[in-house]
Order: C-alpha cells, then sequence, then structure tokens
C-alpha cells in the first residue's frame, strides 16, 4: 500500500515547510487549527474506497520557556481496513513562535508489526541537533549529534 509513502511525504512537506518559513507577525496557520484529509484507492475493477486519513494540527505552546508551536500530523488506516493494513504514523514539530525554528522533532511508526520512533532536539546556541533513534524490535537507542546551521 501506499499510506505510508502519502503520509511520510506529507510530513516530509510540513518540515520542510517549518524549516524554510520566515519568522513574521503573520503565520500561515491559526491556533487550534485543525485539517483532515481523506487517504482513497481506486484500482480499474475496483471502486474508489477511502482506507485512511491525515490529520494535521497546530497549537500555541510553550518549550522549555520559549514560546512555541506544535505541528503535528497523524496518519491513520481507517478501523475497517486495519485486519489488512494497521498503520499510525505520527509526526510533531514544536517551532519557537518567533522566527519559526525548530526546538524539537518526534515521529512515531506503526506499520503493521514495524514500530520505530525518532526524536530530535534543537540546540541553537551550540549549533548541533541530537538524534535519538530507536527501532522497538532493538534493545537499545542509536544516538548522534550533528552540527546545524541557520539558513
Amino acid at each position: 500500500m501506499k499510506l505510508k509513502a502519502i503520509s511520510a511525504a506529507i510530513a516530509a512537506a510540513m518540515i520542510l515547510t517549518a524549516f524554510t518559513a520566515r519568522a513574521q507577525e503573520d503565520v500561515p496557520f491559526q491556533n487550534g487549527e485543525k485539517i483532515t484529509f481523506v487517504i482513497s484507492y481506486r484500482a480499474k475493477m475496483i471502486p474508489q474506497r477511502d482506507l485512511g486519513e491525515v490529520i494535521f494540527k497546530t497549537e500555541e505552546t510553550s518549550y522549555k520557556g520559549t514560546p512555541a508551536y506544535n505541528m503535528s500530523a497523524v496518519a491513520r488506516t481507517l478501523p475497517m481496513y486495519r485486519w489488512v493494513f494497521d498503520m499510525e504514523d505520527s509526526y510533531m514539530s514544536t517551532l519557537e513562535r518567533r522566527t519559526l525554528r525548530p526546538l524539537a522533532s518526534q515521529v512515531r511508526i506503526k506499520e503493521g508489526k514495524h514500530r520505530r520512533r525518532s526524536d530530535f532536539t534543537y540546540d541553537w546556541d551550540n549549533g548541533t541537533v541530537t538524534s535519538v533513534f530507536r527501532n522497538l524490535n532493538w534493545k537499545q537507542d542509536s544516538t548522534r549529534t550533528m552540527k546545524v546551521q541557520e539558513g
């Protein structure tokens, strides 16, 4: 199924938009905004079926005392199709409200028996981002710190 590819593409677009957005007074979203997309499938001899949904949400919050936005996307298979392919992927980015720079991101993947998670924490004062990845079949996390720069 193409559900995981669609959800990954949508989440990537959301995160890339956040990275390239300019700091401004008027952001292109509102606190509490929620958009739901239905994922459909259609083949030659099969009528169109709604198989899943992707829900985008925005909300104002604070992150370690800094005013921030939480931007999230959750893609899931509709209940009547979960016996065929059970999927619930979630992506969340926390952005500094003034500059729209990322402060933290989370990815949670649940696709059939496959489970993994990734967490990213940005340290703009030191120019680094730390990622913690775990395939939930492994017994330990994989941690990596990388350089990051604005722009």
